[in-house]
């Protein structure tokens, strides 16, 4: 099944889930996450409120600081897409 490819100027609601859920499922909070990253938890607070179009770089950043591969971290986006979907 092909699923749906959105512009780049939409929210990106499917990475927001898969961020906030891998973090949660890590045990970090935002704060922690932030700290791994390097930045200031309002960043990650409007990742995982799909605010903006992440780039591929602040993508592996974030897959690094949650302690998973780019892979891991599309997998769990599209699963929730998929969800979505149905």
């Amino acid at each position: 099944m092909l699923l749906e490819v959105t512009s780049g100027r939409e929210p990106q609601k499917e990475f927001a889930w898969a961020v906030r859920k891998l973090r949660t499922e890590k045990g970090l909070t935002q704060s922690a996450l932030a700290r791994r990253l390097g930045v200031n938890p309002s960043f990650v607070s409007r990742l995982e409120q799909g605010e903006g179009n992440p780039r591929w770089g602040t993508a592996r950043r974030v897959a690094v600081g949650l302690e998973v591969t780019v892979a891991d971290l599309a997998t769990t986006a599209e699963a929730f897409e998929q969800r979505r979907s149905k």
